[in-house]
């Protein structure tokens, strides 16, 4: 499996709700084989801005101040609810597809139809974060996402629905549907957490 540098701050997608047992999100073809059957989202207003790391050159980025709604959704093959997770606590094996979506300005973002990958031009607040990830024991790998797609065909205050299609750099195909459990809050994780830092990368 081809290894990549994944931000620390990603797997917190490893933590999820569970309950969505209509979540079908799975390998369709191709060699990695994952079994997305557990999903959960936040959704949220926020105001932010200043600096942040640059993934394009690995500099920082100057980020202006906005006003942004966010949806940041994960689909797993492990069923961990939001009330029984801790920021310290990791499951010890778990495949996740981590996805981040934007628009600016407060309650902006509903159903509707989302690339995963960057478009040019778009604003830098709006730019979309697809990753998958594995966790093996005390090791971390995953593989590049090079075609992402979500779907929202329904928002609600309890749970959303919708469809979600990506391809990774080996050529897997990953889609289907998705029901997921909408929590409180967005996991209180910091990229310099050591419980994530001290990981090592999973051999090839």
């Amino acid at each position: 499996m081809r290894q990549i540098v994944i931000p620390v701050l990603v797997l917190v997608a490893g933590i999820a709700c569970g309950g969505a047992t209509e979540t079908d999100v799975r390998t369709r073809h191709g060699p990695t084989v994952f079994d997305g059957m557990y999903a959960m989202f936040w959704l949220g207003d926020t105001s932010t801005g200043g600096t942040g790391p640059n993934p394009a050159d690995g500099g920082t980025i100057e980020f202006p101040q906005a006003d942004t709604s966010t949806m940041t959704l994960y689909v797993q093959d492990t069923n961990v609810g939001c009330g029984e997770v801790k920021p310290d606590t990791v499951p010890a094996n778990i495949s996740s597809l981590y996805v981040n979506v934007s628009r600016l300005g407060h309650g902006t973002l509903r159903e509707g139809s989302y690339p995963l990958i960057g478009v040019a031009g778009e604003d830098v607040w709006e730019m979309p974060t697809v990753y998958y990830i594995e966790l093996r024991g005390d090791c971390l790998g995953g593989v590049e996402v090079t075609e992402g797609h979500l779907s929202l065909s329904r928002v609600g205050s309890a749970d959303a629905e919708g469809t979600l299609s990506i391809v990774l750099r080996d050529g897997t195909r990953i889609d289907g549907p998705f029901r997921a459990e909408r929590c409180p809050t967005v996991w209180p994780v910091s990229p310099h957490d050591p419980t994530y830092a001290t990981k090592r990368y999973c051999t090839p």
